[in-house]
């Protein structure tokens, strides 16, 4: 086995082709950022890799694999904003 292989756990109940398996909003996924963003070097656009912590399972069906990949973009990328919460925190 090599270390890309990946074993995803089966469900107890045949899956139905017309079934959804939907991961709903507010579920709690542990994620970890795979590199520093900070505002100051940030800009709109720039994305962001994160990596999954935990299987994610909808009942008993493994939906995301631990370690997977997920991208998130920057939307809004101030640095001024920084500084300014900076100063006036002094």
């Amino acid at each position: 086995m090599n270390a890309s292989s990946r074993f995803v756990a089966q469900p107890t109940q045949p899956l139905l082709a017309d079934q959804d398996w939907i991961l709903h909003e507010g579920t709690p996924v542990r994620m970890r950022i795979m590199r520093t963003v900070s505002s100051v070097d940030a800009h709109d656009g720039d994305k962001a890799d994160f990596q999954t912590l935990d299987d994610i399972s909808v009942g008993d069906v493994v939906v995301i694999p631990k370690n997977s990949t997920a991208i998130a973009t920057v939307t809004v990328a101030d640095p001024r904003n920084v500084w300014r919460e900076a100063a006036n925190s002094a």
